[in-house]
């Protein structure tokens, strides 16, 4: 059980730093709300802030908490893990309506889509 644990957390946590990687390449390392990461990709990079800030930590959580045999506090760590997991698809979902905003807004601005009529006073 505990193996499984373990893997489980890895795994939300590899989601994790891949999915930071991502947005610190696309916005810049300021959409990133960990600062250690942010100062770190700043400086670096965003891979290595992503596997010092995010990976490194995990791997040594994982393997100090399966040495000491501590399932409840791992299982503890799965349920944040599963937070930060939600809140990366909601923030996926979001960045991908700004997306579309903002190509309908650029279709516009270029004379391709009609305004919609202003009101008259």
């Amino acid at each position: 059980m505990l193996t499984y644990l373990a893997i489980l957390y890895f795994g939300l946590a590899t989601f994790d730093a891949w999915i930071t990687r991502k947005r610190m390449i696309s916005y810049g390392p300021s959409v990133e709300g960990n600062e250690f990461v942010r100062n770190l990709a700043t400086s670096k990079g965003p891979e290595l802030a992503v596997a010092v800030g995010i990976l490194l930590p995990s791997v040594l959580i994982t393997l100090v908490l399966t040495a000491l045999d501590w399932p409840i506090v791992l299982a503890g760590l799965i349920g944040y893990r599963i937070r930060m997991f939600i809140n990366q698809f909601q923030s996926l979902a979001f960045e991908k309506e700004a997306r579309r905003i903002q190509k309908e807004i650029n279709s516009r601005s270029s004379g391709r889509g009609e305004l919609p009529p202003s009101p008259q006073a």
